[in-house]
């Protein structure tokens, strides 16, 4: 678990570099707070990353028309695989909600996280509607659902949470700027696997 934060950092911090120019390949070493250390290694100008651990973690990360992939193993055999960006989709029946109706997705603001105990979405879309009517229509879909709407000089922003039927943790925020005639949508599912 203590090597995941310096993992994701890696990857984010890589791929744009990658993605910005580097070129050829890179190999670098990061130690983190506790002592962990990984090590990182950039495939080419695509953006290819082999990442691993001293405890023997292993993870590959692939960047290709705009999309983010990684898959790997941690130091305790534990699999995990993300893709985002590019072609990643999300379904309501991975979000186990309806989209908003009428909004549009956003596809290179969408994201799938499995791992051996969960799994995770993030679904980005917009709306022309307002963040309260956004608000209004997930209170009949989630329960215990918590809700506030907070204005400022620049934004309006609604934030819900709540449980799904099935058990999975929703979020949702819906974000709309003072000048913008749209309101952006992220929901996020996160459902917990049985063994």
């Amino acid at each position: 678990m203590a090597l995941r934060i310096p993992v994701i950092s890696s990857i984010i911090a890589f791929t744009f570099l990658v993605g910005c120019g580097a070129k050829d390949h890179m190999d670098v070493s990061i130690s983190g707070a506790n002592g962990e250390k990984i090590n990182v290694k950039s495939e080419g100008e695509q953006g290819n990353l082999s990442i691993s651990g001293a405890n023997g973690e292993k993870f590959k990360v692939d960047t290709k028309n705009g999309e983010m992939s990684m898959s790997g193993t941690d130091s305790n055999g534990a699999k995990t695989s993300a893709t985002m960006g590019g072609a990643t989709t999300i379904t309501e029946a991975d979000l186990g909600v309806p989209f908003y109706p009428g909004s549009t997705e956003k596809p290179s603001e969408q994201m799938k996280v499995v791992t051996d105990t969960e799994k995770d979405f993030m679904s980005t879309r917009t709306s022309s509607d307002e963040p309260s009517k956004v608000i209004d229509f997930y209170k009949e879909k989630v329960k215990g659902i918590t809700s506030s709407i907070t204005n400022s000089p620049d934004t309006t922003l609604g934030i819900c949470s709540g449980t799904l039927e099935s058990g999975a943790k929703f979020t949702l925020t819906a974000e709309r700027k003072k000048d913008s005639k749209e309101t952006e949508i992220k929901i996020g599912i996160g459902i917990t696997l049985k063994k």
